[in-house]
C-alpha cells in the first residue's frame, strides 16, 4: 500500500514487501515534505509462495517508529529512524503496487485491507485479524475487503481503481 510518487516529488507514504539485495522483508518509508525528507524502516522476514498471512504494520509518529506483525505477533520495530510527521500527498492511493511512477506490481492475492487513523494495540491487531468488519468501527479510515468489487467500506467512500486488471478469486484466507 502506499500514497506515494516517486517520480513527481509527491511522496507521503510507502509500504511494502520486498526482495532487497537477496533479503526478503518488508519497507515503510515516510516523507514529512514530499521530496523524500524522511526516514525508512526495514525488517527483515521471509514469506512463503501459497500460503496466507496477515501482515500488518504500525506507525507511531510521535516516536518515529514503526512496528511490523506477521500473523498477531510482532516481528520487530524500528524507533526514531521515522519522520513525525507525514506529509498528505496528492499521490493516489494504491494497493498492490509499489507507487505512482513505479511499474511493480505484486503477483499475489491481497484480502482485507484497513487503514486505521490510530496506533492499534497488539491484541486488536491480533483478536480482529481473522474478522471481517462492518465498516463502521471507530479510527477505521479505510476498509477493502475485496469480495469482488473495490468498494471501501469505511464510511469514507474511498473507492479503488482497477488500473492493471486485477481479477477476483473465489480463494478466501479464513
Amino acid at each position: 500500500m502506499s500514497k506515494y510518487h516517486y517520480l513527481e516529488n509527491d511522496r507521503s507514504w510507502l509500504w511494502r514487501y520486498e526482495n532487497n539485495e537477496n533479503i526478503n522483508g518488508f519497507m515503510f518509508v515516510a516523507s514529512s515534505d514530499g521530496n523524500g525528507g524522511g526516514g525508512f524502516a526495514t525488517m527483515p522476514q521471509t514469506l512463503s509462495s501459497g500460503v496466507w498471512y496477515h501482515v500488518a504494520m504500525v506507525y507511531d509518529a510521535l516516536a518515529g517508529s514503526v512496528e511490523f506483525f506477521v500473523n498477531g505477533f510482532s516481528i520487530g520495530s524500528e524507533k526514531g529512524s521515522l519522520p513525525n510527521s507525514i506529509l498528505n500527498s496528492y499521490s493516489g492511493f494504491a494497493i498492490g503496487t509499489a507507487s505512482s511512477g513505479d511499474n511493480g506490481y505484486f503477483d499475489g492475492l491481497i484480502d482485507d485491507c484497513r487503514v486505521w487513523n490510530y496506533k492499534r494495540s497488539v491484541s486488536e491487531i491480533a483478536d480482529n485479524m481473522n474478522n471481517e468488519l462492518v465498516g463502521n468501527e471507530t479510527g477505521l479510515m479505510g476498509y477493502w475487503n475485496f469480495n469482488n468489487n473495490l468498494l471501501d467500506l469505511s464510511s469514507n467512500l474511498n473507492h479503488l481503481s482497477n488500473i492493471n486488471s486485477a481479477v477476483f478469486s473465489s480463494v478466501k484466507p479464513f
